[in-house]
């Protein structure tokens, strides 16, 4: 074939495929749902119309799009009384009804309400209406009834969900498509049980210290722990009550195995509250502090993430004083990972700024380039509509290239979640569900010095350490191929079935893991304890049956 007509051909293909790779997926059609899915239990399909009404429902496309796509929904509004049904765009919402009949933009890109045009003319009680979306070139035109409306700037180019939500009204759909390239998405699907042993050390008295008893009247709870450079002095900080006041400190000189009485702290603590954590953090010019982040109404819904520090080791304390962050903040900052000298990467999560769903969860993230005394506003991480992500770990991996985030997952219908950055967090992979081993709430890992991975959590799953503080041992690769990991281990049985977790976990120089929790430490009237157990891999490997 001569050259050119070779070019030729190969330019025809190209055009040829790329027209190929748009397609049109019906995710409603005639009032049935084929190329998607609902979440929650208010959708029926009749009369050539699914109806969706209520609050936690949702309808989604079973594909994500990229780059450009246009979407068509016939639908109508059966009342509209300030009901917030919205049409979802990743993680922004187009509004059809808010206040005084008006469409409203809201989101991480439109952080702040964004009113777009007056609608009453166009949509009305009961009518039906066909109201179109248009993504191209970093924007995104808003249609109804082929009337432009509004359009916006639309930057965030990833795998987009689509979806649309009544919440407080209700809808009919009787046609709901979307055309462009569409990337298949695989929903959650993992069993709840391991098939890999699990030991039981939870008897094991010897290896247990509580460091703050609880009472009949007292509850001890959410602890967090930092080992200090010498590695054998250690802090724990936690809270009066669940989620409670922050004040209570103890500090062990001897790696755990006994600790103090209760060390003076600024009075500003005990007005401030939320799962406490403390970290131990160096500015560009080596010089450390420890630091206690925590979280403070200020009223009004009104919540920002405080801190206090300390210069001397622990021996005193400053104020508790504003970060700046706040918004519908979940709880102070769950994870920490040093990216180099004075540069750190703070994870937790918030309520979604943008979402009437009050207990709604996004994975958000703050930078500091100055060791930990100023932090950058909150950016998205990740938002998983329809699912709730919460307390993120976030970890390097042994080369230290790449970040690894696992995530608790707060609807109770999937396993936990992990997901990677290979920019130091500036993007985030698509999640991934864990196996059942590795799924529980608020993780925190170290690395064995064979290399190896223990993780502690609150175990979620359904095997017989359901609901108790458990371990995890396995490898980085285990959990980035999604494998189940070596074994995990019964570390503390927990008599308040559900609450524990919020865990420390330090690894002392001789290989001894010292894993701190709260929970219901006994039998009887005494509320839940901070505890915490001792043990060595060689000492578990040689109980794995």
């Amino acid at each position: 074939m001569h050259k050119h007509c070779f070019k030729i051909l190969i330019s025809i293909l190209a055009v040829y495929t790329s027209v190929q790779a748009a397609e049109t997926k019906n995710v409603v059609s005639s009032g049935v749902v084929s190329n998607g899915f609902t979440i929650g239990s208010n959708w029926k399909s009749m009369n050539g119309y699914l109806r969706g009404t209520g609050q936690l429902n949702y309808l989604f496309a079973d594909s994500k799009f990229s780059e450009q796509f246009d979407v068509e929904i016939k639908m109508s509004l059966t009342n509209i009384n300030h009901t917030k049904t919205a049409f979802i765009f990743g993680s922004e919402y187009f509004v059809f009804d808010n206040e005084n009949g008006k469409v409203v933009l809201q989101g991480w890109e439109f952080d702040k309400p964004r009113i777009l045009a007056d609608t009453t003319a166009l949509i009305k009680c009961g009518k039906q209406f066909i109201f179109n979306a248009e993504v191209s070139d970093e924007r995104i035109i808003f249609k109804i009834d082929g009337k432009r409306i509004c359009e916006a700037s639309f930057i965030d180019k990833r795998n987009i969900q689509i979806g649309i939500m009544p919440w407080e009204g209700t809808i009919l759909i009787s046609d709901f498509k979307v055309t462009g390239t569409a990337v298949n998405f695989a929903r959650p699907s993992l069993p709840k049980t391991s098939t890999i042993p699990i030991v039981d050390i939870s008897q094991e008295v010897s290896r247990q210290v509580v460091i703050a008893q609880g009472t009949a009247e007292i509850y001890q709870g959410h602890p967090t722990t930092v080992l200090m450079s010498d590695n054998h002095t250690m802090f724990c900080v936690w809270t009066y009550g669940h989620g409670g006041s922050c004040g209570p400190l103890k500090k062990s000189v001897n790696g755990g195995l006994t600790w103090s009485q209760l060390l003076p702290v600024h009075p500003s603590w005990t007005t401030v509250s939320n799962c406490p954590g403390i970290f131990r953090m160096s500015g560009a010019n080596g010089i450390e502090k420890l630091r206690v982040f925590a979280q403070k109404n200020y009223g009004n819904g009104i919540v920002s993430m405080v801190q206090s520090f300390s210069n001397d080791q622990g021996a005193t304390w400053s104020e508790m004083t504003s970060l700046g962050i706040g918004g519908k903040l979940g709880m102070p900052f769950c994870s920490i990972v040093n990216l180099s000298p004075g540069v750190y990467l703070g994870m937790t999560n918030i309520r979604r700024p943008f979402d009437p769903d009050s207990k709604s969860n996004t994975v958000a993230q703050s930078y500091s380039y100055d060791g930990g005394a100023t932090w950058s506003k909150w950016e998205k991480a990740i938002d998983m509509l329809g699912y709730y992500p919460c307390e993120p770990f976030v970890m390097k991996s042994p080369d230290g290239k790449q970040l690894l985030c696992l995530l608790r997952e707060n609807t109770r219908a999937y396993n936990a979640f992990a997901m990677i950055s290979n920019d130091d967090g500036k993007t985030w992979s698509e999640p991934w569900e864990v196996p059942a081993p590795l799924s529980g709430d608020r993780h925190i890992a170290r690395y064995a010095q064979d290399g190896r991975i223990v993780c502690v959590f609150r175990d979620k799953s359904m095997d017989s350490s359901r609901h108790h503080f458990v371990g995890w041992v396995g490898t980085y690769d285990d959990i980035i191929n999604k494998r189940q990991g070596q074994y995990k281990i019964k570390l503390l049985h927990n008599y308040r079935v559900w609450d524990c977790g919020y865990p420390g976990l330090e690894i002392l120089p001789d290989g001894t893991f010292v894993a701190t929790t709260y929970l219901k430490y006994r039998e009887g009237e005494e509320q839940n304890s901070v505890a915490c157990t001792r043990f060595k891999l060689s000492e578990t490997d040689s109980k794995v049956q």
